[in-house]
């Protein structure tokens, strides 16, 4: 009796020890099937984070959620047809080319392409139409007498953030202020600081191959793509400000229409959006001229607090920077 006692009890451990080992099992299944078929890279570049359950993917700006990915769906043209009024996807639309067949990688791409060609052809920033438009509007008050004329500042890819003669790249991120008018080119500025920058790519995509990365839409070939804004309607078309309580009200009017709630939804602070309304009326006197235009306005705000982080020397006077890089070389040669 005693012995059949134990044997049962040993049955009993060994099933245990099973289920245990079946569960750890299944549970190192189920991490392995939550990363999905594509590299977090390669979410992350189209604006996505994987949330831990099964393949789902989210994008923290929009609020997007996509599960059930396969190899053949393209995570950020997912990202763009899905939610086309993200910021992330109205800032930078990429168009991924597909690789060549091998057989065209033995015949054309032996050892005479870098790594960084290779790059280029799989991968250019297209800027649609819309957007550059957004990005000239950003200047339309550029009055500064001692820097590098707004043509040169647009064409070298910077936004206008209505502190002094601030800039930024919201494709990499790159921050400058108190620009020397006859010293600071803003198109080497921006290629000798920020190299990988993808806009300073497209650009030497443009001069080495005549190729027109920049400002034909997302795609040649499929321009139903194209990103299009809503013209933003009120009662005044100039807004001359004469006191702050006078701005106050106006902004209050400005926070109840349609497009600063949606920006509310998108995860956007509530004070982005009053700042980027005050900056408006208060600066140029007028209300946007598309929902794309206050849109851009809070990402560019919201980029300064995030890569200032409140200290000075995280925005790049370009005349000392380029003089030191210039000391470096010299020294080094």
């Amino acid at each position: 009796m005693a012995s059949c006692t134990q044997n049962m009890n040993a049955k009993s451990e060994m099933l245990t020890e099973k289920r245990d080992v079946c569960e750890e099992a299944l549970k190192l299944c189920s991490q392995l099937k939550s990363y999905g078929v594509h590299p977090v890279s390669r979410m992350k570049a189209a604006g996505f984070q994987y949330t831990g359950d099964n393949d789902t993917a989210r994008c923290n700006i929009c609020g997007i959620e996509v599960s059930e990915w396969t190899r053949e769906m393209n995570p950020f043209f997912i990202h763009l047809e899905r939610s086309p009024n993200c910021s992330f996807v109205r800032s930078v639309e990429l168009k991924n080319r597909s690789s060549l067949s091998s057989e065209e990688n033995t015949t054309k791409r032996r050892k005479m392409e870098t790594d960084n060609n290779q790059y280029n052809q799989q991968k250019k920033l297209i800027e649609s139409n819309t957007f550059q438009q957004v990005r000239q509007r950003t200047f339309s008050h550029w009055l500064h007498q001692k820097t590098p004329a707004k043509e040169q500042m647009i064409h070298a890819g910077f936004f206008c953030t209505n502190v002094c003669d601030r800039v930024i790249c919201m494709y990499c991120n790159l921050i400058c202020q108190q620009w020397e008018k006859d010293i600071d080119d803003p198109i080497e500025v921006h290629k000798i600081l920020s190299p990988k920058c993808p806009y300073v790519l497209s650009l030497s995509i443009q001069e080495e191959a005549s190729s027109v990365a920049i400002g034909n839409g997302i795609s040649t070939d499929n321009n139903n793509n194209q990103t299009t804004c809503t013209p933003i309607t009120t009662n005044n078309q100039s807004l001359p400000i004469t006191d702050e309580n006078l701005l106050s009200r106006l902004v209050a009017a400005r926070l109840d229409l349609p497009i600063s709630q949606q920006l509310l939804n998108q995860n956007f602070k509530l004070s982005i959006i009053k700042r980027c309304w005050e900056d408006q009326l208060r600066l140029k006197h007028d209300d946007f001229v598309t929902d794309c235009d206050l849109h851009t306005a809070c990402v560019i705000l919201q980029k300064q607090i995030q890569y200032i982080n409140g200290d000075k020397n995280n925005i790049i006077v370009p005349s000392i920077k380029m003089k030191s890089i210039r000391n470096n070389e010299q020294s080094s040669t």
